[in-house]
């Protein structure tokens, strides 16, 4: 399923409807179409990906999706890049109900693993960034923090301020795998590649 689709049949009808969601005003076909702009400018590679499962009727059927760029600065770690994780997201139950699947998946770690391998893929030892989303109530945001930590990201707090590229500081809210923490998700997915 492309992203035109997702947001035609997932985003719009399941989550920019339900405002507990913290991408409910997420348009990824704009995203993609930015980040190809902003980005190709400094040479940097976008990629979405997406995991997906067969429905009982053996339609395709998306799990969650990443938007990822390769070639960003590693927060912490002058002249180093990364794969940074711009954006992603998990299908609400509702939605996979709706195309027959009942089945309950947690998506998020196996996301980050594709980051971890992207980055791989593209010589980056699998060093990975992310930014923790500053929408939603102070607990949805306690709550994504907290799970971006069970899933092995470093949290780079102690950079507060510093600067990561020519127009960006540093908050509290930026996380990373480095080498060691890449491998360990490597190992921990590793029986589902």
């Amino acid at each position: 399923m492309e992203l035109g689709n997702w947001q035609r049949l997932i985003h719009e009808p399941f989550i920019a409807t339900d405002p507990t969601r913290l991408d409910q005003s997420w348009n990824w076909p704009r995203y993609l179409t930015a980040s190809y702009l902003l980005n190709d400018v400094h040479g940097r590679l976008t990629e979405a990906f997406q995991i997906v499962i067969s429905s009982p009727t053996g339609r395709a059927v998306p799990l969650g999706l990443a938007m990822l760029v390769h070639g960003y600065p590693y927060p912490g770690e002058p002249g180093e890049m990364s794969t940074f994780v711009w954006f992603l997201t998990s299908t609400p139950a509702s939605a996979l109900r709706a195309f027959g699947v009942t089945d309950r998946f947690v998506v998020m770690p196996l996301l980050l693993d594709t980051a971890v391998q992207a980055s791989r893929w593209q010589g980056l030892q699998g060093r990975v960034a992310l930014h923790a989303d500053h929408r939603g109530t102070r607990k949805q945001q306690d709550d994504l923090v907290k799970r971006y930590l069970a899933y092995g990201l470093i949290r780079r707090n102690h950079l507060k301020g510093s600067l990561l590229s020519l127009f960006r500081r540093m908050d509290d809210r930026y996380f990373v795998y480095d080498m060691a923490s890449a491998h360990a998700c490597t190992l921990k997915w590793e029986h589902l590649r």
